[in-house]
């Protein structure tokens, strides 16, 4: 889904590993019927267009056959207004900020009500941090392991166990969360859980979806490489999760709580 402002004019420009792919929202980019979208695709990789002043959800197809998984490449733009998507850049851009992130607790350190903190939680495996957020302003030496009135976990086992999962499936070799992930080869999955669709545009984006292409991706999406790419085959992590559903349900978990 491409997230835009309804009232600025628009650049796009793909950079995305490999990725060379004409696509047109109808409804929101008559241009693209000239080819100019095309054109620039397969030069220059940048193309300028306008949208009409108008939000709302518009819907878009892939505009080129690449390959038998680009059969169902749909996609949509979301044209909010300029606070609305000011706001979506912002979350996108902290989640990527550095100095954004959790940091260990700091016994020497006040804290104020929201503030997160990293404790090592024994629960999730040894030397396993895991995010507490202050549920109040907390003095010096009240640390979420002996302090947890004053604590709550930011997010449940199952997200935790989740983002576990998430690297030890390798599913990190390809995709990046926030700022970790290699990223070169899947699509980015940070603030995945506000997306409103996914495999291209082809399912809602809901747990039972997200189930269902955790299980089995070539069954919805035939030729894609998280199921067929490079070093993937019937022993990667990947092609064995539809035999463990309680790991499918803490991945599930983790991606949709990137929000």
């Amino acid at each position: 889904i491409w997230f835009v402002a309804d009232q600025k004019k628009l650049l796009f420009q793909t950079d995305k590993e490999g990725l060379k792919t004409p696509a047109t929202i109808t409804e929101a980019m008559p241009a693209v019927h000239d080819g100019s979208l095309r054109e620039a695709l397969f030069k220059d990789r940048s193309f300028f267009d306008e949208f009409d002043p108008v939000g709302g959800l518009f819907y878009g197809q892939c505009a080129e056959y690449c390959g038998n998984s680009h059969a169902y490449m749909q996609f949509r733009a979301m044209a909010q207004t300029d606070a609305d998507f000011d706001e979506w850049v912002g979350r996108f851009q902290d989640s990527q900020n550095p100095t954004k992130q959790p940091e260990p607790y700091n016994p020497e350190k006040e804290y104020a009500t929201g503030d997160v903190v990293l404790v090592a939680d024994p629960g999730l495996g040894e030397g396993v941090l895991r995010e507490w957020e202050a549920k109040g302003d907390v003095e010096k030496g009240q640390s979420p392991d002996i302090s947890k009135d004053s604590w709550g976990k930011r997010h449940d086992d199952d997200y935790e166990h989740g983002k576990q999962l998430f690297t030890v499936n390798q599913c990190n070799q390809c995709h990046a969360v926030n700022r970790t992930g290699l990223g070169e080869k899947g699509p980015n999955l940070t603030l995945f859980g506000l997306r409103t669709s996914l495999a291209a545009g082809w399912m809602r984006n809901d747990k039972e979806s997200l189930a269902k292409w955790l299980k089995n991706s070539n069954e919805i999406k035939l030729g894609n490489l998280m199921w067929n790419g490079e070093g993937v085959n019937d022993d990667h992590p990947v092609r064995n999760l539809h035999k463990d559903d309680k790991k499918v349900d803490q991945l599930i978990a983790f991606l949709l709580g990137q929000s």
